[in-house]
């Protein structure tokens, strides 16, 4: 199994854990784009996260904000105003 990681580890120049990671937070930022609605606590479970505080935490600490504040700098104009509508 270490020659395995060795082996990822050399191809990706990363580990396989911090690979599986990116591909999670990968998947929750189209998730937190596509469906502006969810919540970020359904967010964090359905890419593989066993709670909220630690998705978030994963998040601001690999990309630098938080995904709330992700969601809100990303939506489209037109997105940002369909939820407005609704809220009314």
């Amino acid at each position: 199994i270490h020659g395995l990681h060795e082996l990822f580890q050399q191809a990706f120049d990363m580990s396989p854990y911090s690979y599986f990671l990116q591909m999670r937070l990968r998947e929750a930022k189209r998730t937190l784009l596509q469906h502006p609605n969810k919540a970020l606590r359904e967010v964090a479970e359905q890419t593989g996260f066993n709670d909220v505080s630690h998705f978030v935490a994963t998040f601001r600490k690999k990309e630098g904000i938080t995904p709330g504040k992700y969601r809100e700098l990303h939506l489209t104009v037109d997105q940002k105003e369909r939820l407005q509508e609704k809220a009314e």
